[in-house]
């Protein structure tokens, strides 16, 4: 009876949806990735999906998720006990207690992603955001300039995978130009 509660609580404010997407309380930039991974969910029929995400305006506008809830930890459990298949995407594995000790999947983050979630086959590479008007208007004022904002080793969980040297920043300039 002890779960009885919640997991009635979470079935009723999940409602007609099988599956509940989560990367974790972690930096937005995952959560980015996951519009990615929900856009393939949802192109191959996989529709009745939710996102428990700390960011939700990132999904604000997309067509998927079909719902977005405050990211709680605890929740998890209840929510899998009321029948909805909770899906964690990884594009690696700890292979030790030490968080800098991280195996990457084989190819892009992204398929990697996609696979761990069950999907299979081509996926597109990139994730999506959708700006409201609002948005476009404001950015306007900085015509074709363009800010890039690195952390460095300074983002909350670093992997030498995240770091730029000089040389990927002058490609990125280039492109960027072209």
């Amino acid at each position: 009876m002890y779960w009885l509660p919640p997991v009635l609580f979470w079935k009723f404010k999940l409602w007609g949806i099988r599956e509940l997407v989560w990367f974790g309380d972690r930096g937005i930039g995952d959560d980015l990735l996951c519009t990615a991974v929900l856009r393939e969910m949802h192109k191959r029929g996989r529709t009745e999906v939710a996102m428990m995400t700390n960011w939700p305006a990132l999904f604000e506008n997309l067509p998927y998720p079909k719902l977005t809830v405050p990211f709680e930890f605890g929740a998890i459990h209840c929510i899998e006990r009321a029948g909805i298949a909770c899906r964690r995407p990884s594009y690696g594995e700890e292979i030790s207690a030490d968080p800098q000790r991280f195996r990457f999947c084989e190819g892009h983050i992204l398929e990697a992603m996609c696979r761990s979630v069950g999907i299979e086959g081509p996926v597109d590479l990139y994730p999506t955001v959708l700006l409201t008007g609002q948005e476009k208007e404001r950015q306007r004022r900085f015509g074709d300039h363009i800010v890039v904002q690195t952390s460095r080793s300074n983002p909350r969980f670093p992997f030498r995978n995240k770091e730029w040297m000089p040389e990927s920043w002058g490609r990125l300039a280039f492109l960027l130009l072209s």
